[in-house]
């Protein structure tokens, strides 16, 4: 029934909203010390060739792109790695994350503190390697990392 399902939504609805309006102020916040970074992990793109023939619809290779947009001081930066590592695994977010903070390192040379946000994804974010790996990434970069998720289904 319709009625049973009005107290999860607005449960849902509530999330949604208090999601937002943190990322909004962590958002309003940034400047040349203090950034945002969002991360989402793309699905898999197959490539496609113009006029292909028929029996190469079964041969196609994958390409998967991780991306992420930084909110620094006035600007933002849109980021993303392209690979032909299509497992989404521990290893490959690791490897993407460091790139990222090395660009990071020259875009805004004296960041001390990193907000991130993506989603709770299981495999790819939300495992003790990852958390693991930031104590490295926090040492090696010299800055304060929060990582932050979003909740299922709401967006960002």
């Amino acid at each position: 029934m319709l009625s049973d399902k009005i107290k999860p939504f607005l449960f849902h609805a509530f999330v949604k909203r208090q999601q937002s309006s943190f990322f909004e102020m962590i958002k309003g916040n940034v400047d040349d010390k203090h950034d945002v970074l969002q991360v989402d992990y793309s699905e898999n793109f197959s490539i496609v060739e113009q006029d292909e023939i028929q029996n190469a619809h079964c041969s196609r290779k994958q390409l998967s792109l991780f991306t992420a947009h930084l909110w620094y001081q006035s600007a933002t930066y849109p980021l993303m790695r392209i690979s032909n590592e299509v497992s989404h695994n521990k290893y490959t977010v690791s490897k993407c994350l460091e790139l990222f903070l090395t660009r990071l390192h020259s875009l805004a040379p004296s960041l001390e503190e990193l907000f991130i946000f993506s989603d709770g994804s299981a495999n790819q974010f939300k495992q003790r390697y990852l958390f693991k790996n930031l104590t490295y990434l926090t040492k090696n970069f010299n800055i304060k990392l929060s990582w932050n998720f979003f909740a299922s289904n709401h967006g960002k």
